[in-house]
């Protein structure tokens, strides 16, 4: 079974501002199967889907680390999708904190607080597909529009989407064909 980790990090200075989110898949040791609810019944009776697609780099260059980079958002960027973020987190408490350090000769210096979020695939995935399609837009108002076309996208769209982003190495095309879609 694979989980989704979006992990937030904060400066020393404001611990509790977070400049940068990355969202994570993790793997298990088991094959990697995605599910989604079935459309014919209103039980939490899951359907496998095919194997989550391969992914370019793992987190920070480590070949076994089981964690594999999905995308980013930071700066003005995330500020405007910071609210919806914020309603994310509410459900999930942290996992993990992490302190990343420099040392300097003697002296050992903090440069990042790290908090590590289990989140669930549905949140997982709007989250990749989000920071993803967000990435190199530079008008506000089309970041607005791509953010409540994402928080209202049915799931097996979402699906379809997120298979179309992350299954292809050159995805410009499908961010592009996104963007074109739903940016108005």
């Amino acid at each position: 079974m694979s989980r989704f980790i979006l992990r937030g990090y904060s400066t020393k200075k404001d611990p509790k501002k977070y400049h940068q989110f990355r969202v994570y898949l993790k793997h298990s040791q088991d094959k990697i199967k995605l599910s989604h609810p079935s459309p014919s019944t209103k039980q939490k009776e899951l359907i496998p889907l095919r194997a989550v697609p391969p992914i370019a780099r793992s987190a920070r260059g480590k070949k076994n680390s089981g964690l594999e980079r999905l995308a980013a958002a930071e700066g003005w960027r995330l500020d405007l999708i910071h609210s919806y973020i914020d309603k994310i987190l509410e459900e999930f408490k942290p996992e993990k904190e992490y302190l990343q350090t420099t040392v300097e000769g003697d002296i050992t210096h903090l440069d990042d607080l790290s908090q590590e979020y289990m989140i669930t695939q549905d949140y997982g995935i709007r989250l990749a597909v989000l920071f993803k399609v967000i990435a190199r837009i530079q008008i506000k108002s089309k970041i607005y529009n791509i953010l409540t076309v994402v928080q209202n996208m049915d799931v097996e769209e979402l699906f379809y989407w997120w298979r179309k982003l992350f299954e292809k190495k050159d995805d410009n095309k499908v961010v592009t064909a996104f963007r074109i879609l739903f940016e108005d």
